[in-house]
């Protein structure tokens, strides 16, 4: 609990230098900014909800959220930015294989059916 309050602050302080440094409009203007800013967000809701000791569900899926955290190594590298980008790309291609595959399997789902 302790290490997630520290570089939570850890984050705010980066993002907050970065947007002073940056300016409010010159710095919204790239898109990992704009993802910096929502996970840090999701992690000061996140770390003040633990802060209060109540068991809901909705604070346990938030801490999924800041997986997003590990897109900052992304953003930092050059060869993971490449992999990744790629990957961006081949989602279409996955998606329809997915819906081919769903098809056949309907398909044959029906076909067992009614046998």
């Amino acid at each position: 609990f302790y290490l997630s309050i520290m570089f939570t602050a850890i984050y705010a302080v980066e993002m907050t230098m970065l947007l002073m440094a940056q300016g409010r409009r010159r710095y919204f203007e790239t898109y990992w900014n704009w993802l910096d800013a929502f996970v840090v967000f999701v992690a000061v809701v996140q770390t003040v909800g633990q802060g209060t000791d109540s068991s809901s569900s909705v604070f346990e899926y938030l801490q999924l959220v800041r997986l997003l955290r590990l897109l900052k190594l992304v953003k930092a590298h050059s060869g993971l930015r490449s992999l990744f980008n790629t990957f961006m790309m081949s989602l279409p291609g996955v998606f329809n294989v997915g819906a081919l595959s769903l098809l056949v399997l309907f398909s044959y789902s029906i076909l067992g059916v009614s046998l």
